[in-house]
């Protein structure tokens, strides 16, 4: 292998690695959560392969508490149905990003804020969940991803033209959410 590629290689792993631990000082990132307080809502689009599968109605209330902890209130509607999720909005270190949705009943989600969206990202009952959170303009987006936890295909883990390839495992996505929330 070239030595050049050698090179680029390493390089772009060492500039990851410094932006890894870069302080989160970005506009959007010194204004969350204070500029998204407020009661939000929309409708939450689910689809799956086959295209959508449903629309229900969604809200999102985040009302401060404290300085350091935000309500953050789901309400999906759905006929006459309401299913109401109250969880907590904690911060845990603001410089770095790190944020929890604390559900109330042992489940604490880790939260990231990174470029202005809030991630959360975990497992649950053999499915991978990722959730994203954006303020974009006057409106909140807030989107799923879901899919299996086991790997729908896994490769690499050999040697090729003498370089040590890693294991790379893809998995599934089954459904995507989206709701596009306004200030009410």
């Amino acid at each position: 292998m070239p030595m050049r590629f050698h090179f680029l290689k390493y390089s772009f792993q060492i500039v990851f690695l410094i932006i890894q631990f870069l302080p989160a000082t970005s506009k959007s990132q010194a204004e969350f959560p204070q500029s998204w307080v407020g009661n939000w809502k929309g409708d939450l689009e689910i689809f799956n392969a086959k295209g959508k599968a449903q629309t229900i109605g969604m809200e999102l209330h985040i009302q401060p508490l404290d300085s350091l902890t935000y309500t953050w209130t789901i309400i999906y509607k759905a006929d006459t149905i309401r299913d109401e999720r109250k969880y907590f909005l904690k911060i845990k270190d603001a410089s770095k990003g790190r944020y929890e949705i604390d559900e109330e009943n042992s489940i604490i989600l880790d939260a990231y804020l990174l470029g202005g969206v809030l991630y959360e990202q975990f497992e649950v009952l053999g499915s991978t969940i990722l959730t994203r959170t954006e303020k974009q303009g006057e409106n909140l987006v807030f989107e799923i991803l879901a899919g299996k936890a086991e790997p729908a295909n896994t490769t690499g883990g050999v040697t090729h033209e003498g370089e040590e390839i890693p294991v790379v495992k893809s998995f599934p996505l089954t459904n995507y959410q989206k709701a596009v929330l306004k200030k009410f």
